[in-house]
């Protein structure tokens, strides 16, 4: 109203008016108001996905706080348009703004930059035409839209209003020197723009941009020529902050070599001798044994309310550094302890190591070492044990802390043809074991784990990165396929702490992996589970073509499956509820493995994608569960069609999917289930096609946990006894087919691998009246070579395998205040225990060498949940034999009941071959050539007499003949255990 006023009293005065509106065009102020917009929460235009209770709440609260998506109308009069300023009374979690269908950010509805008005923050500038615009909030996962109650749309009234950046990228992490392109949209000509590019970890200015605001696009290129994580700051000299601060990321994914020691570089910082010192924190008081400590005999899982535990404070030098504890203790009865590193600051899982000695692994009556390394947060975290079975008591010798004082020795000073890799079984366990600080989910605190990864998997031998992308509803790159799935940073369970101001994008932290696996010559290969929990099954319900309302699913939703009992879609979020043969299911995955392919194609260490088969949370999309799965009406009436088998059960019939069972089961059983396998095979051959399409090379990885999907039935059809009994009728490979995945379909395809992942060590966790038939069932599996032979594979003149491994984890919510802590900085009171008990000394390496036994193994995984960086000292010189092998097909010469194993391949006219002794003993075999004897160990060139190889115990050996076309035909044991 002000400026009508002053526009009538200098009516007549046409000099005093044109320099008033210079004054007020120069301070940035508008002559001719504009309309203000504001709008109570529960007024919006509409809404997407809220149920009418929420609705109702809305109207009651005043409060917006559902799953879903709220929009927002205003109509800008044409002489009004311009710019306005986004305000908004809301939480503080991120959320997707679109502005009339486009993404605007997914930022938090915040920012600290700009002063408050009243209970209003200030989200984005918007540049408005005249006519109809539409402001949409959506937040499709839990906990939902962040309490918005009110929001306003502002006429700018001077340049910090006047500004929007717009990234001209679909993520914020580069390589060095690649082009990042911003695009920066400014209002009425107002003097000049500062952008200031800061190191976020030093805070230094290391470039600053002048730019003229014009009424125009500009378009500018952001420095990248530096590693690091970097902060852009828009400030005009008045206004001040005219834009958020945008964060990205720089990698090089070429460095210069840097100098690493031989060996690691450690100081021994502290020593506890539990004789001398007793524990800080203990359940019952350990007691003496000889010359080692026991804990009392009560275990976490027979008795959960009182299970024994001791635990020492560390104290460490500071709380930035790199530590490794090593633990002596007996390796002489049946025990099962985990050993936990908790802190205040534990974010938010500890790291949980472990052993377990006796039962099947032979005792050695000696003190034996397990180490874990660890990225301190705290100067004095906890070192935890736990007691898991009753009897089975904890047992320690010694306690040593060493501090790391260099950088880690790298085991992979060259490229290697084989592959060792580290799986992690959920998106952003990595930022946990590699020490990110409870701060924020910056980028900083994300690029810092990813390198330690890096830098601790060149020092294992890791050269493959396998990693969950998605599952648990929480995903690692912003795909809009996956309603009801959380950007890994902001699910809470990787980071912990604020969330960014700084992320116009959500993070793509598959792309940080990817380039910070290119830098150090890593593979990475995406894992897919996706468990339809929560949301994410209305999102899909609306996208298949009901109503968004997966509450009342029927028979009338033939993507779902039903199982031989008439449950449609599983009756909890764990259970099978994808029809994997239904069109649009096949649909919405070859659209997702497109998104991903496409997007990563560019990296050379993007290796393919893998698919999960595990019983737990398996929601179907990628196979059957088992042969109780698979009678709704549409998968019956396409298997009549396409093979001319009526079942002769009626569609009216209320049990008809019981009847459909028997019938095929009993008269059809094998032309049923080749059936499923030759769908599936289809099915998977269409997503491999997608990623040779991509980018030739790309495979499709097959990870089958176990033969079987179908935890949702277990009690129903027998729990373990029943298990054991159908691999005892059936065996592996006839089981798994029963989900309709045919091994030898699979072989047929080049880039398709199968793997079996076991879970290791079989038994730990078994416990109640099964606990006998569990670990029985759980050995019988790890040993039974079919596994090994489902992705046995020709090559040239041989064969090629693949095994994985997966922690059979110890898991336990246990009270931090038994060890001296009042809570988490979570809040949270308890921590997750999640261990890994590994055998002692080299029986760690068991599980790979039976591998190799079985099959010539040229993919290897290990990893999981808990403490999955194994143990070095064993680890590194197997792996060194392991890569000094070509990726070549071989043959196995000898039995392979025998404790050695012989297989030997060509690549070209040279001769390899590798040697396993599977025993705890030192065995001596004479080798049998068709020509000379003479041989290389590969690792050392030393020459070989193969009148007498000596074969340390749990070993690998590798060698090369001398004479070209020599082969090793066959062994003869010398002496043996």
């Amino acid at each position: 109203m002000m400026h009508y006023g002053l526009l009538i009293f200098y009516r007549y005065k046409f000099k005093a008016l044109r320099l008033l509106f210079f004054i007020y065009s120069i301070v940035g102020i508008n002559v001719f108001a504009k309309p203000m917009f504001s709008f109570s929460a529960e007024n919006y235009t509409s809404q997407s996905f809220f149920s009418q209770t929420a609705v109702s709440a809305i109207k009651e609260k005043k409060n917006i706080s559902s799953v879903g998506g709220v929009e927002y109308e205003v109509s800008i009069p044409t002489i009004d348009a311009g710019w306005y300023e986004l305000w908004v009374e809301a939480g503080e979690w991120p959320t997707d703004v679109f502005l009339d269908g486009e993404l605007l950010a997914h930022t938090v509805l915040r920012s600290r930059l700009w002063p408050k008005n009243g209970s209003l923050h200030k989200v984005a500038n918007l540049n408005l035409d005249g006519g109809k615009h539409a402001i949409r909030f959506e937040r499709l996962y839990f906990p939902g839209l962040p309490n918005i109650r009110s929001i306003a749309i502002k006429p700018a009234e001077n340049p910090s209003g006047m500004v929007r950046a717009k990234v001209g990228s679909n993520s914020l992490i580069f390589r060095r020197n690649e082009v990042f392109s911003l695009d920066l949209f400014t209002g009425q000509n107002s003097g000049s723009l500062s952008l200031s590019i800061r190191d976020a970890a030093t805070e230094k200015i290391i470039s600053n941009i002048s730019q003229k605001i014009t009424a125009n696009e500009n378009n500018l290129i952001i420095p990248t020529d530096k590693e690091g994580v970097f902060d852009i700051d828009f400030k005009q000299p008045v206004s001040g902050h005219v834009e958020r601060t945008i964060q990205y990321a720089v990698v090089d994914t070429n460095p210069s070599p840097v100098d690493v020691p031989s060996n690691l570089n450690k100081q021994l910082i502290s020593t506890i001798n539990p004789n001398v010192t007793p524990s800080d924190y203990f359940s019952t008081l350990p007691v003496q044994s000889g010359d080692y400590m026991e804990s009392g005999a009560n275990g976490a899982y027979e008795n959960p309310a009182n299970p024994d535990y001791f635990a020492y404070t560390l104290p460490l030098p500071d709380k930035n550094g790199f530590y490794l504890v090593e633990v002596d203790y007996p390796d002489d009865k049946n025990r099962a302890f985990t050993i936990s590193l908790v802190d205040e600051a534990v974010n938010p899982y500890a790291l949980d190591s472990g052993v377990v000695t006796g039962g099947a692994f032979p005792l050695t009556n000696s003190i034996k070492t397990t180490q874990l390394f660890f990225y301190a947060r705290t100067i004095n975290p906890r070192l935890l044990f736990l007691n898991w079975h009753t009897n089975q008591k904890i047992a320690v010798n010694q306690i040593r802390v060493f501090k790391i004082l260099s950088r880690l020795p790298s085991l992979l000073a060259q490229s290697s043809e084989r592959q060792f890799g580290t799986f992690f079984e959920e998106t952003l366990r990595f930022t946990t074991y590699f020490g990110a600080s409870p701060n924020s989910n910056e980028w900083d605190e994300i690029k810092k784990s990813a390198d330690r990864w890096a830098e601790w998997s060149r020092f294992a031998g890791v050269n493959l990165w396998m990693q969950s992308i998605a599952n648990y509803q929480s995903m690692m790159w912003p795909s809009r396929l996956l309603p009801g799935y959380a950007p890994a940073e902001e699910d809470h369970y990787g980071l912990i702490g604020p969330s960014s101001e700084k992320d116009p994008l959500q993070k793509d932290l598959v792309r940080l992996l990817l380039l910070t696996a290119e830098k150090n010559n890593i593979s990475f290969i995406g894992e897919l589970n996706l468990p339809m929990i929560g949301f994410i099954k209305d999102g899909l319900d609306l996208r298949f073509g009901g109503t968004g309302d997966a509450k009342h699913n029927s028979t009338q939703t033939p993507w779902l499956t039903v199982s031989d009992q008439g449950r449609i879609g599983g009756d909890s979020p764990f259970d099978p509820y994808l029809n994997p043969v239904h069109p649009k299911v096949q649909q919405w995955v070859e659209q997702l493995f497109t998104e991903l392919a496409e997007r990563y194609k560019d990296s050379p260490a993007f290796s393919g994608i893998a698919i999960r088969l595990m019983g737990w949370a398996f929601s179907s999309w990628q196979a059957f569960p088992s042969i109780h799965w698979g009678y709704d009406d549409y998968t019956i009436q396409l298997f009549e069609s396409e093979t001319g088998i009526a079942v002769p059960v009626s569609t009216s019939d209320t049990t008809r999917f019981k009847k459909r069972y028997d019938w095929l089961i009993q008269t059809h059983y094998e032309q049923w289930v080749e059936w499923r396998c030759n769908k599936i095979f289809n099915f998977y051959k269409k997503l491999s096609g997608i990623l040779q399409k991509a980018r030739p090379g790309l495979k499709l990885y097959i990870n089958a946990f176990g033969p079987d999907y179908s935890a949702a039935d277990w009690g129903q059809y027998g729990g373990w006894r029943g298990r054991a009994t159908k691999l005892n009728n059936l065996g592996w490979f006839r089981m798994i087919k029963e989900s309709g995945v045919d091994p030898e379909m699979l072989k047929l395809s080049p880039d398709i691998i199968l793997s079996n992942a076991s879970y290791y060590p079989p038994g730990v966790r078994a416990k109640g009246i099964e606990a006998s038939m569990q670990a029985d069932t759980e050995w019988k599996e790890l040993k039974d070579p079919e596994s090994i032979l489902a992705s046995t594979r020709r090559n040239a003149n041989g064969t090629e395998s693949s095994a994985q491994f997966i922690s059979n984890y110890m898991e336990f919510d246990f009270p931090v205040k038994n060890i001296g802590l009042n809570k988490l900085l979570r809040g949270k009171d308890k921590i997750r225990i999640c261990g890994v008990l590994e055998p002692p000394g080299k029986l760690v390496l068991s599980r790979y060498l039976d591998a190799l036994a079985k099959g010539n193994i040229t993919l290897l995984t290990d990893g999981g949940i808990g403490y999955i960086l194994g143990q070095p000292n064993e680890l590194r010189p197997f792996l060194k034999e392991y890569f000094s092998l070509p990726k070549i097909g071989m043959q196995k010469a000898g039995s392979v009941d025998d404790p050695v194993a012989l297989w030997y391949g060509n690549k070209s006219e040279e001769v390899y071959f590798y040697l396993v002794n599977r025993s705890n003993k030192t065995i001596n075999v004479k080798l049998e050539f068709t020509a000379g004897a003479e041989s290389l160990m590969l690792t050392s060139n030393a020459v070989v007499d193969a009148e007498q190889v000596s074969l340390p115990p749990y070993s690998l050996t590798a060698f090369k003949a001398v004479e070209s076309n020599s082969v090793p035909k066959g062994f003869e044991i010398l002496s043996s255990p």
